[in-house]
C-alpha cells in the first residue's frame, strides 16, 4: 500500500500531506515522456552516441518530500508535509520498505557528451503531468480515498494530542 506522490491531497487542498520520516528523504529519478523521446532522438541521430549507453531523467533527483512541495507550489498548495514513524502511519501509508536506497540515476554523461538539456522545464512537464492527472485519475476511487483521509485525520488528532 502506499503512494509515491501525493497528488490527490494536493488537488484536494488537504491541510496535511503524512509521509513516514525515511520516505521523506528518498530519491527516485524521473523524466516526462517529452523529454526522453528528445533524449532518445539526440542519441540516435549522434554519430557520438554509437555504441554507448545512457542514463536519461531529470538532471538533479529531488527527494519525496522536496517533489511534493514543488508540486505543491505548482498547484497553489499551502498545507503541511508531516513526517511520523512508520508505526504512527495509517495502515494505507505503511509501506515498510528500505528508504535508504534510493532510485536515482546520474544522467550527466549524455548531457556532457551529446549536450542534453531537456526541451520542457521541470516545472512545466509536472503542470502538464497535472493536467493530465486531473482530467484522467482525480476521480478514481475517490470512496477508497475519502477513507484514508479519515484514517490520516484520525492520526493527525492523536498526534496532536499526544496519543
Amino acid at each position: 500500500m502506499g503512494r509515491a506522490i501525493a497528488c490527490n491531497e494536493l488537488f484536494d487542498q488537504r491541510p496535511v500531506i503524512l509521509l513516514e520520516d525515511k520516505q521523506a528523504f528518498w530519491q527516485m529519478t524521473h523524466e516526462y515522456v517529452e523529454n526522453v523521446a528528445a533524449s532518445i532522438a539526440l542519441a540516435i541521430t549522434n554519430d557520438r552516441a554509437t555504441g554507448r549507453i545512457y542514463n536519461l531523467g531529470e538532471a538533479t533527483t529531488p527527494t519525496l518530500l522536496q517533489r511534493i512541495q514543488l508540486l505543491g507550489r505548482i498547484v497553489g498548495w499551502d498545507g503541511e508535509v508531516v513526517r511520523l514513524p512508520t508505526e504512527k502511519l495509517p495502515a494505507h501509508l505503511q509501506m515498510n520498505l528500505q528508504w535508504q536506497y534510493h532510485f536515482a540515476t546520474d544522467t550527466g554523461q549524455i548531457r556532457e557528451e551529446l549536450g542534453y538539456v531537456e526541451p520542457i522545464s521541470v516545472e512545466e512537464a509536472l503542470r502538464r503531468t497535472i493536467a493530465w492527472e486531473k482530467d484522467n485519475l482525480l476521480d478514481s476511487n475517490r470512496t477508497e480515498l475519502l477513507e484514508q483521509y479519515h484514517a490520516e485525520a484520525a492520526v493527525m488528532t492523536q498526534s496532536s494530542t499526544g496519543e
